[in-house]
């Protein structure tokens, strides 16, 4: 897949509306059509309490880099959100229905907890025997809630996600048994699976810095935004990647095309999910024909609000197969915050590793999403 010049944000919607290629009014609407594969073929903040499992090697980094910017504990640390990726990197691969995936699932809901929030596991079949999905959600809610988790879903080979030609929607619907999840308006989201087959691929981008964001996220709005918390919706989710070398509206995105068939007509207004938000060049590119013209407008306000560079902050003028999609052909006003990964010869290869990930740049990612929930939900 190739892409076309990149727009500049402070003129997206202008060019876009000139163009004819945004929608003449602002609706539900977003882009329908085939999509092209994602995957073509003060103080600083304390850092996490927690450590990966025992069995994992030893933590690739215990503190951030030397000359990584600072933050107050009640802001978004970029430091301490390297670290959270440190850790995840740590395990190892951690593809679908590993020991290391369970390990970092007990990673990441310690951390939610510690932070405040309610966690849920929603376990599924997938179509690999012996292989099941696990996503996890997790939400906030006043101290005077309970924090017990309900029972785990068991899954049942009659709940196996499917697609049909043109759709990502799979046809089951929930099981019976499936643990409560509270609705919320807002949905923010990330894949924590590593694609198989890659000798040594950790996806420090491609999986671990998406979670960082939004570990980091969850004590940042537990701490200082506790009712825009309340109103939002954690989800980490399995089986992005596919089974075969690429990626297809069959192979691909099991996690969130199963979460979308279990919410029925109860879906959320907004979703935001990041894919490859930590790398030092990064240059997120959002997809316009996924992007209702109210996301974009959003967009373009939040990016330069915070004056980021339009060099790193932009969009492409297509469709991705990524997490989003489902929903946003469901009619939800989705953001696909994804980097530009078709360049440098480090995707889906043992380069992507820590090295490529830099503090600075998942502070920049933390910024801007939370400039977004304010700017959409206050």
């Amino acid at each position: 897949m190739k892409r076309s010049a990149l727009l500049h944000p402070g003129k997206l919607l202008p060019a876009l509306l000139a163009c004819g290629i945004l929608a003449t009014a602002c609706n539900d609407e977003t882009g329908n059509g085939t999509a092209p594969a994602r995957r073509p073929g003060g103080a600083q903040a304390a850092a996490p309490s927690s450590a990966p499992s025992a069995t994992s090697t030893a933590t690739a980094a215990a503190t951030a880099p030397a000359g990584a910017t600072t933050a107050p504990a009640s802001d978004f640390s970029g430091d301490t959100a390297y670290i959270h990726c440190a850790r995840l990197c740590d395990l190892g691969p951690r593809p679908s229905g590993s020991p290391a995936y369970a390990r970092q699932l007990d990673y990441l809901t310690q951390q939610l907890r510690d932070a405040g929030w309610q966690t849920r596991r929603q376990t599924f079949p997938s179509p690999r025997a012996g292989i099941n999905f696990t996503n996890l959600h997790a939400f906030y809610s006043p101290a005077s809630d309970s924090c017990a988790p309900a029972a785990e879903a068991q899954p049942s080979p009659a709940d196996q996600p499917a697609s049909t030609a043109g759709s990502t929607t799979p046809s089951p619907a929930s099981p019976p048994g499936e643990p409560h999840i509270p609705e919320r308006p807002m949905l923010l989201t990330c894949h924590i699976d590593t694609k198989t087959g890659i000798p040594r691929f950790v996806g420090a981008d491609d999986g671990a810095s998406g979670a960082a964001v939004l570990l980091e996220l969850a004590r940042v709005l537990a701490a200082r935004h506790p009712g825009l918390a309340s109103r939002i919706e954690l989800v980490f989710f399995d089986g992005e990647e596919s089974f075969a070398p690429r990626m297809t509206l069959q192979d691909g995105l099991y996690g969130s095309r199963y979460d979308l068939a279990r919410r029925g007509a109860k879906l959320p207004r907004w979703m935001i999910n990041l894919d490859m938000v930590g790398g030092r060049d990064k240059v997120i590119a959002i997809p316009m024909a996924d992007t209702s013209e109210a996301m974009l407008m959003h967009y373009d306000t939040a990016v330069n609000a915070l004056g980021l560079s339009p060099k790193h902050w932009t969009v492409y003028p297509g469709s991705y197969l990524d997490d989003h999609l489902p929903f946003a052909q469901a009619g939800v006003h989705t953001l696909n915050l994804i980097a530009y990964f078709q360049h440098g010869n480090w995707w889906h290869t043992e380069r992507d590793n820590l090295s490529r990930i830099s503090p600075d740049s998942l502070r920049e990612t933390g910024r801007l999403v939370l400039r977004l929930l304010k700017q959409i939900m206050e």
